[in-house]
């Protein structure tokens, strides 16, 4: 059927009141809606998670969109076109939007469920997706991609899954198939309990809380500080995913609603107690952490995040003796980005320090990318030609009106170079930043995040940004990725 006709034509009267001008381009019009969903079609069959999570973060948007169409006499429809395209492009064989069932598709059904959840969307091939997301809970080792639970999110979400599943089918009228799904997830509770108890169990810390993941600490969630980075300590995130995540979630699907209680009264006045004898603790960050290289060729390490709105990232062959590094594949119009996110950063360092391995691999349109150090400490700017060419600069804003400044030396882009900046922070002096490029100085600025405005932004080294500008596409290659601060000052270079 053409959903055009069948979801956009529920009303052909256009409105002058409502001021659509306030609202995102993609939600202007039902048309650019349908194109912006469109153009996640290619890869929401490898990239369930991040597009799950893109759109699930835009239900009340879509719900509120037309909800204010209909009261202005609009054509409606943003959620029954939302909810058309994840049914159509759901898997039937599998229930999920991908098409084996693996730690990354059952989040990325998780983070699905959610968009269901939210705008009560008719959710489909129910008993399929259920047993999927059991067949991830019941896994021991190592999934078909050779993934393993290596965040305590891994444990969570299956259940929370199961759990939004069953609240979708009651609510559509399904009671009678939550039921039967529940009853054949009874009959395995015990095994699926105690392998979900085993895998949180691997996160738990000495000192007796958990983290997020396996080997480090989650220093920051959402922007905010969580855990001494480069530790090896509890951080909030890990400790309600693996604690009252999992449990919670467990017990709803279970079908037993009165909440576990991990805790008595009794545990908190132990707790003060404790607390009221404690010295003051002096936490020792670790020396500077090792670059992060892609040679296990299997997963992405934990510290590499990426925000993929239509490309891709993965683990390529680098070119090198069958090596490996970060491949990004951009899409025009989407501004995919990499991040690598810091161990071991002193505060209050004088100098902070980003060094990579850059190659591009294929340059499909004349574009660029920044590089955004910390908390917008400073944008390295690159400017890339479709003639394989790169030239480097940076800037004091992400657009216009901005301070540029340029590096002028052009480099040939489609081989590897080794790139290290030093951005030098001291008191009472403008910031200064030293660009080498295979070991050669190439560029010195005083440029800096707010110049032109007299903001100096406040220096938090926790990560570093690789962001692929709107108009971008190409294929990047990245290895060898460090963020490194010392007490080193400029004026001693």
């Amino acid at each position: 059927a053409d959903i055009s006709t069948n979801v956009k034509a529920v009303s052909s009267v256009t409105a002058t009141a409502s001021n659509v001008n306030k609202w995102p381009e993609r939600l202007r019009s039902l048309d650019n809606w349908e194109s912006y969903l469109k153009s996640f079609e290619a890869d929401i069959s490898t990239q369930s998670y991040s597009i799950g999570h893109t759109i699930a973060e835009q239900r009340s948007q879509i719900q509120t969109r037309d909800d204010e169409a209909r009261a202005n006499g609009e054509p409606t429809g943003y959620v029954d076109l939302t909810e058309y395209y994840f049914n159509l492009w759901q898997n039937e064989d599998t229930g999920l939007w991908e098409d084996s069932v693996t730690y990354a598709s059952i989040n990325g059904l998780m983070k699905i469920m959610a968009l269901y959840q939210g705008l009560g969307l008719h959710f489909n091939y129910a008993e399929k997706a259920v047993n999927a997301a059991i067949e991830i809970i019941a896994l021991e080792g190592y999934d078909a991609h050779g993934v393993e639970a290596e965040a305590s999110t891994f444990v969570y979400n299956p259940w929370c899954a199961i759990s939004r599943i069953f609240d979708c089918l009651n609510k559509q009228g399904d009671g009678a198939l939550v039921t039967s799904l529940r009853a054949k997830l009874n009959e395995r509770a015990a095994e699926l309990i105690q392998i979900s108890t085993q895998k949180t169990v691997r996160f738990k810390k000495s000192d007796g809380s958990y983290g997020f993941t396996l080997t480090t600490s989650h220093s920051h969630q959402q922007g905010v500080p969580t855990a001494v980075p480069g530790t090896v300590e509890g951080d909030i995130d890990g400790a309600v995913c693996a604690l009252d995540g999992v449990t919670s979630n467990m017990m709803s699907a279970l079908g037993l609603y009165k909440k576990l209680t991990l805790f008595a009264p009794s545990d908190l006045l132990i707790f003060l107690d404790e607390i009221s004898e404690m010295t003051h603790i002096e936490k020792e960050i670790p020396a500077n952490s090792e670059p992060v290289d892609f040679e296990s060729g299997a997963t992405i390490p934990q510290r590499i995040t990426s925000s993929i709105t239509g490309g891709s990232v993965s683990i390529s062959d680098d070119g090198y003796d069958g090596g490996y590094a970060l491949q990004l594949d951009t899409v025009p119009d989407k501004g995919d980005a990499v991040l690598i996110a810091s161990e071991s950063i002193t505060p209050n360092s004088s100098c902070y320090i980003l060094e990579f391995d850059m190659r591009f691999t294929d340059i499909r349109e004349t574009s660029g990318m920044q590089i955004v150090l910390g908390n917008e400490m400073y944008i390295l700017e690159i400017s890339i030609n479709k003639n394989g060419t790169m030239k480097f600069g940076d800037s004091s804003d992400y657009s216009p009106p901005m301070i540029s400044n340029s590096f002028n030396t052009s480099f040939n882009a489609l081989e590897w170079h080794h790139i290290r900046l030093e951005h030098y922070r001291e008191q009472d002096k403008a910031p200064m930043t030293l660009l080498y490029i295979d070991d050669v100085l190439v560029g010195t600025s005083t440029n800096y995040f707010g110049n032109g405005t007299a903001s100096v932004s406040t220096p938090r080294f926790d990560n570093a940004r690789f962001y692929a500008k709107f108009a971008a596409d190409f294929t990047l290659l990245l290895d060898n990725m460090q963020l490194t601060a010392s007490d080193a000052k400029y004026e001693d270079l």
